[in-house]
């Protein structure tokens, strides 16, 4: 009966091995070398490149705009940014860092100002107003630093430390939800600009005469 035995490793190799033992008993330390895989693997394996997406484009999540639209906490700062006029802003590249005034936020703002802000005729002071909230860039909560920060309308104050970030006098509550385009941190309170207090009262008193 004959016996069918696998073909021999090429000649080369069987050499090479020797050789690499014997000069690593001489050393005593392991030689680096390469050894030509074709002669031992007709189909060698392929290392797949390490994954260097970000980790809001693998998650799949939606844009600033999506993700505030998709929580409960934040129905009234979405339906302020779609009367504004910024839905297109905050679905666009960016990327940008939104502190985004929860329900209770704006709940908590004086009626009539609260009210001012959402009338049609004073849309330009809500546009004002929220992009006093929006960051260029994304800034988690580990890199907000105490000092001033620019804002799309004016700079806002931060303080950070070992109870969390405080913007100007609007603690964070939710830190460093992701978007495909940015970043945003929840706040108790809505960062309502000096001059836009000041806007909508006079309007507000004029109207009154009528």
């Amino acid at each position: 009966m004959t016996i069918a035995f696998c073909q021999p490793l090429s000649r080369k190799l069987v050499v090479l091995i020797p050789a690499l033992i014997g000069l690593t008993a001489l050393t005593g330390a392991p030689v680096q070398g390469q050894i030509e895989t074709e002669q031992v693997l007709n189909n060698p394996t392929e290392v797949a490149p390490l994954d260097n997406t970000p980790i809001a484009q693998v998650s799949n999540v939606g844009t600033l705009t999506d993700v505030a639209s998709n929580n409960e906490d934040l129905s009234t700062l979405t339906n302020a940014v779609k009367s504004a006029g910024l839905s297109d802003t905050l679905s666009n590249d960016g990327p940008y860092t939104v502190f985004a005034p929860t329900n209770d936020a704006f709940n908590a703002l004086p009626q009539q100002t609260r009210d001012g802000l959402l009338k049609p005729e004073n849309r330009d002071l809500l546009a004002d107003t929220l992009k006093n909230h929006v960051v260029p860039g994304n800034v988690t909560s580990n890199q907000l630093q105490n000092g001033p920060v620019r804002t799309l309308n004016e700079d806002v104050s931060v303080r950070s430390g070992p109870n969390g970030v405080v913007v100007n006098d609007a603690r964070v509550l939710q830190p460093d939800i992701p978007a495909s385009n940015g970043v945003i941190h929840t706040i108790n309170r809505v960062l309502v600009p000096e001059n836009v207090r000041a806007s909508l009262a006079d309007r507000q008193q004029i109207r009154g005469l009528w």
